[in-house]
């Protein structure tokens, strides 16, 4: 088999295995959004100390949002009067994990990985906003308790996205509403992130041989602190990061240095530092990023201490059964092409909205400085 024609299946069985799950995702998401408008989720945020972030930590969780579409809805939530703990644990949990992504991770790894990662999000994000309240609490509050912080494009922005979603279902049946949002807002969102992650695991499950990381990373700390090092600054979305993470471990990468990238690929990279920097102050960015990261190293260490505990450091991850699938290869071979025309509808979407005209952010006439 050729390394052209092996990257190809192996990208497409990675695809098949995920697509039933992906697809199961997309729609959850649909239910959470009409569960849990922006409007609602701004409302029961908009509280500062151990009550904010703890609704923020847990409100997050099951949410499909991606780190890049976190953004302005964390800048709404502070703007609204959210405390810097609270808004440090919604960019944290969100992005970490969500129903789309919970999905995937049962689909390629296994079931030990699945109960851990939402779990280790929540504690990740209830540390991470309680170290940020606790090294830079909020100090200059409002009579009213709105905290007005960050240039105004970028809550206007906030605005209008929250506006989007608390008023898109407005004259659309509860049905239609939930596949518009999961299976069109929800895979435009994801679209590139996915299909980045799809292509870098084939090409890794391709290129690599099946004892890469344990012939060149069999220290599991060493492997860990690598794992930290790439997640940090790399932009990847929680469905993107699960098929490379699942090809990593197939190849012999510790689920617990596995489970540092995702962590904090999700949840830390360029652009949500400079957002946490323009929005809570440097001394925040240290406490977001300090406790990101050593939470997330605890946290995979913890989760090799569980294998290791249970199945003798053993694991067997369902990406690594070459022509296995986990549903009945037909069910997975027909999600594979729904899926297909679901991310063509949403690449020609994405393509219609780059050709229209776009708009300012701010309104004409407002002074603002940038």
């Amino acid at each position: 088999m050729g390394l052209l024609t092996e990257f190809a299946v192996e990208t497409y069985r990675v695809l098949a295995m995920a697509a039933p799950f992906l697809l199961l995702g997309f729609f959850l998401a649909g239910v959470a959004h009409l569960l849990l408008p922006t409007e609602r989720a701004r409302r029961w945020l908009g509280r500062r100390g151990w009550g904010g972030v703890t609704r923020a930590s847990v409100l997050g969780l099951p949410l499909p949002l991606c780190s890049c579409s976190v953004i302005p809805i964390a800048a709404a939530l502070r703007k609204q009067g959210a405390g810097k703990g609270a808004t440090a644990s919604f960019l944290i949990s969100t992005p970490q994990t969500g129903v789309d992504s919970i999905a995937i991770t049962y689909a390629l790894l296994d079931p030990v990985i699945t109960v851990f990662r939402p779990l280790a999000s929540l504690l990740s994000a209830l540390i991470g906003g309680l170290t940020v309240d606790a090294v830079d609490p909020d100090t200059t509050v409002h009579p009213d308790g709105t905290v007005h912080t960050g240039p105004a494009c970028v809550l206007c922005a906030a605005d209008e996205a929250e506006t989007a979603a608390a008023g898109g279902a407005a004259g659309r049946p509860w049905h239609v509403e939930l596949f518009r949002f999961g299976f069109v807002e929800v895979a435009r969102d994801t679209l590139w992130a996915l299909l980045a992650g799809l292509i870098v695991s084939g090409a890794m499950a391709a290129l690599l041989p099946e004892d890469f990381f344990t012939r060149y990373l069999g220290n599991e700390l060493v492997a860990v602190a690598l794992m930290l090092l790439v997640g940090l600054p790399f932009y990847v979305c929680a469905s993107a990061s699960t098929p490379i993470a699942a090809v990593m471990i197939a190849k012999g990468l510790s689920p617990g240095a596995a489970m540092v990238f995702l962590l904090a690929g999700p949840a830390t990279n360029i652009t949500t530092m400079l957002v946490v920097r323009q929005q809570l102050g440097w001394r925040s960015l240290g406490a977001y990023l300090g406790s990101v990261a050593i939470t997330a190293v605890g946290l995979g260490l913890a989760l090799n201490g569980v294998y290791h505990a249970l199945f003798a450091g053993q694991w067997h991850m369902r990406v690594s059964s070459a022509g296995e699938y986990m549903l009945p290869a037909a069910v997975a071979h027909a999600s594979a092409a729904v899926l297909g025309l679901v991310l063509a509808a949403a690449a020609a979407g994405k393509l219609r909205a780059r050709l229209a005209p776009s708009a300012p952010c701010c309104h004409a006439g407002a002074d603002h400085d940038h």
